[in-house]
């Protein structure tokens, strides 16, 4: 009987080996998303944006148009007891849309009274760095609200600042980003 007692305690000193040698390792290191990004789509246009810039991502509500509105402005909406001015992304960024009432509004974190209301969320995407590339084209091709590229599993989606996008909104009719120059 002496000898299961024996091999017992060889097992436990094993162990406790074992475990103590887990902590003298190194972490496995494996790269973490460094991203959370929203997959949209704007019009005909397929997007990306970063989850941090919206404050908020709603159904879109009933929104009430205004008389002579500027390029791109539905309306207004209440959304939580709060007006919000509500922009067309579509419109904004010159693609093509439908008629029909877009079904979501992000909020902007970067002015909470502006929303961008849009046809569709694709998915909810969490991205390595090393997924997001600068875009370099020529300057007169270049759309000033995507500096960046999204490549993820075999597609590719340009990358929105919605902190731009409310910039632009919020510049005087004359420089606002569909007004015409004479």
């Amino acid at each position: 009987m002496k000898e299961p007692l024996d091999s017992l305690a060889q097992r436990l000193l094993t162990m406790r080996q074992q475990f103590d040698t887990s902590f003298a390792l190194p972490l496995a290191v494996t790269e973490a998303p460094t991203q959370k990004l929203l997959a949209i789509q704007a019009g005909e246009g397929r997007f990306a944006l970063p989850l941090a810039e919206c404050a908020s991502i709603q159904v879109c509500p009933k929104i009430v148009e205004l008389p002579a509105a500027p390029a791109g402005l539905l309306g207004i909406a209440g959304v939580r007891g709060r007006l919000l001015a509500v922009y067309r992304l579509a419109a904004l960024l010159g693609i093509g849309h439908q008629a029909a009432p877009p079904r979501w509004l992000l909020v902007a974190r970067a002015d909470e009274q502006i929303g961008f209301a849009v046809e569709n969320i694709d998915a909810y995407l969490q991205v390595f760095s090393a997924e997001i590339f600068p875009i370099s084209l020529r300057a007169e091709l270049q759309n000033p609200f995507c500096t960046e590229l999204l490549v993820h599993q075999g597609s590719a989606r340009p990358l929105l600042g919605l902190a731009a996008l409310v910039a632009a909104v919020n510049r005087p009719a004359t420089a606002s980003p569909s007004a015409k120059e004479p």
